[in-house]
């Protein structure tokens, strides 16, 4: 599918299928909705016409959008929204084991409460003290995972971060060019457990990478 069968705009960042089965595209030029026959292109929303980077239908169905306008919630039927963040670029969405959802822009991670709509706590990247437990490694989050015991990994800009939810602190995995068992370059864009517990981790420019929880060693 291209611009020629309906698409706004070529590139997309993004892809969604709701539970009612309709396809969600997340594009530079606005946001696309497939039924199986035709685009309909969202363009009363005041992020019609700005890069959509991150896009989540969460657990009571509402659909939720990040773009350069920040955080907000679609109406389906009107083909309007209502934002909820101003902060800015909104580059990942994610919703937790409890039914928080996170979101993160280039100020750092937020967690809302989705029956109230507020934010409850956030967290940043402290650049006065980069490796700290209470530091972000950076403050735009690319992607997260949730382990069963509801502790996060979160990928960044500058590496792995783990949060441990019940001390509330943070470990760090950032490469190092001197020790070849660190972390490959480059931002973090992916995370995945296979069915063996192995950590995998993507990076841009620094590969594949496939982490030794034990010994904290990367092999590439």
């Amino acid at each position: 599918m291209s611009t020629v069968d309906g698409l706004s705009n070529p590139i997309v960042f993004n892809i969604l299928q709701d539970r009612q089965g309709y396809m969600w595209f997340a594009t530079l030029n606005g946001l696309n909705k497939y039924d199986g026959y035709k685009f309909t292109v969202f363009r009363r929303t005041p992020y019609a016409f700005m890069a959509l980077m991150a896009i989540h239908e969460d657990r009571n169905g509402n659909l939720w959008v990040g773009s350069g306008s920040g955080l907000q919630l679609v109406h389906r039927g009107t083909e309007t929204s209502t934002r909820y963040s101003f902060r800015g670029d909104v580059y990942c969405i994610f919703e937790d084991r409890e039914g928080a959802l996170w979101f993160s822009d280039s100020t750092g991670l937020y967690v809302m409460d989705l029956t109230t709509k507020t934010i409850e706590y956030s967290y940043h990247h402290d650049t006065d003290e980069t490796m700290s437990t209470r530091s972000l490694s950076s403050n735009i989050v690319n992607t997260m995972y949730e382990e069963p015991n509801g502790d996060l990994w979160i990928g960044t800009q500058n590496g792995l971060d783990y949060l441990d939810r019940k001390s509330d602190t943070f470990s760090h995995y950032v490469h190092d060019p001197q020790d070849p068992h660190s972390i490959g370059e480059g931002r973090v864009s992916v995370i995945h457990k296979d069915r063996n517990g192995n950590l995998r981790v993507g990076t841009e420019g620094g590969g594949l990478n496939l982490l030794d929880r034990s010994t904290g060693v990367f092999t590439h």
